[in-house]
């Protein structure tokens, strides 16, 4: 949640920047390779929560497979659909299938494309980038649809389908990638070389790796032995 409010209050200051760079209004006219890009029109809302991995439209960018370079953008990850809708100058609303997009930006925030890593098993969407280095600690967001529980009877449950969001850890090595769980002793074996310092900086600072903040911290300091 600090993660989300932080990008909000920075929703006006932060730029994108990249080796080319093309505006969001152009991109229809500069997009090749095949890329398909298609106006959205608002539909009503039929089920409760969000389909999106950041509610509000955000300073960002993202590079294509053909290794075009789009910045300078107002955009939002739309998991359902599994497209990045970028809301143009003039209020109007296009969209390009994430099949597309290699490398996607949201205010510095970096994601890459799940379909990078064959042996991910990980299926469609991208993964977020929250620590770099020899290790990677990745994270994959993905939508889940719940039906409506309502109980007349009892008076409880809900009576819409509801939108929940479900993640899952990943660390990725020699671009190998493979899920595990966010558990002190599931970490530290995926690291058997240096499993005796890696707990003994757990203990040090009294981390929590099932919270994403701490579990972040055990793999930057990994990847600085």
């Amino acid at each position: 949640m600090k993660r989300i409010t932080f990008i909000i209050l920075l929703f006006t200051t932060i730029s994108v920047t990249a080796q080319t760079e093309l505006h969001t209004d152009n991109l229809i006219a500069n997009a090749g390779g095949g890329v398909r890009v298609t106006e959205i029109h608002a539909k009503p809302v039929s089920a409760k929560g969000s389909i999106y991995y950041y509610d509000y439209y955000l300073p960002g960018g993202f590079t294509l497979y053909s290794g075009e370079v789009f910045s300078k953008a107002t955009i939002r990850y739309n998991l359902k659909n599994q497209v990045v809708e970028m809301q143009l100058t003039d209020g109007t609303v296009k969209k390009v299938g994430i099949g597309d997009i290699a490398k996607l930006d949201i205010s510095g925030i970096q994601f890459v494309n799940c379909a990078g890593y064959k042996d991910a098993d990980a299926g469609t969407g991208f993964f977020e980038v929250i620590a770099s280095g020899k290790a990677k600690l990745l994270k994959k967001t993905d939508l889940n649809l719940l039906d409506a529980n309502y109980n007349a009877a009892l008076a409880s449950g809900s009576r819409a389908a509801t939108y929940v969001k479900n993640t899952k850890y990943f660390v990725e090595t020699d671009n190998t990638v493979k899920p595990f769980k966010p558990r002190k002793r599931k970490v530290l074996k995926l690291f058997p070389s240096k499993k005796a310092e890696l707990a003994a900086f757990i203990k040090e600072h009294k981390l929590k790796v099932r919270k994403e903040a701490d579990l972040a911290k055990v793999f930057d300091y990994y990847n600085s032995l």
